[in-house]
């Protein structure tokens, strides 16, 4: 397994020549993020607070969703991120799959959180993966998912929150840009989450392989 400097370098490496078109890509996405908080309007309304939940579902987290697949696929084919990927799951392959399974890991989450913050917290890492494994095999269920990314972080949570840190750390310092910075952040960070997925699937396949039988 790489370690988390090594895998930054690959996402600078694989993201180097698409900095503008993958800016301006998450700018969109922070754009639509914000019309779906827009329909929300005064969150005091139930009215309101219920189409706030229901853009952010139905709208947002596919198109969320499509920009994870978008920069996966630069991480692993080189396919220079295009703003037509973003809707990649819109269709009827991805649509429904990609939002429950968003859903299942934040009920997950939260069940997880009602005990104690930090098993939540583990819980999520522990989910990190399935998004990915959803993208790369759609024909499986959300709970498959989300079972095999709980056995593929095995051994790699803290490397995870190591790097998620990081990330996090770069998005504050992003408020002395006036969040401009975060444009081109958002996109490498994304491209190296897609590469952290790639090198513990790597290890995991490479740990699971079926033993050859003896005569």
């Amino acid at each position: 397994m790489k370690t988390n400097s090594q895998i930054r370098s690959l996402a600078s490496e694989s993201i180097n020549g698409s900095w503008g078109k993958s800016a301006w890509i998450f700018f969109l996405i922070s754009l639509i993020s914000g019309l779906c908080s827009a329909v929300g309007g005064d969150m005091k309304n139930p009215l309101m607070s219920i189409l706030y939940i229901l853009a952010m579902i139905f709208i947002y987290t596919p198109i969320a969703f499509g920009f994870r697949m978008t920069m996966l696929s630069l991480a692993r084919d080189g396919k220079r991120p295009e703003v037509s990927g973003i809707g990649s799951a819109l269709n009827g392959q991805y649509y429904l799959k990609c939002i429950g399974l968003y859903l299942l890991i934040n009920i997950f989450t939260l069940l997880w959180s009602l005990l104690l913050i930090i098993p939540g917290i583990i819980k999520g890492f522990s989910y990190s993966m399935a998004p990915y494994i959803l993208a790369e095999n759609p024909e499986i269920g959300c709970l498959e998912a989300i079972n095999r990314s709980q056995k593929m972080m095995c051994g790699y949570k803290w490397q995870y929150f190591f790097m998620s840190l990081g990330c996090i750390g770069w998005f504050i310092l992003s408020i002395f840009t006036l969040f401009i910075g975060a444009l081109w952040i958002g996109p490498y960070y994304e491209v190296a989450y897609s590469h952290f997925y790639l090198e513990v699937k790597k290890e995991y396949e490479a740990n699971n392989q079926p033993q050859p039988q003896q005569a």
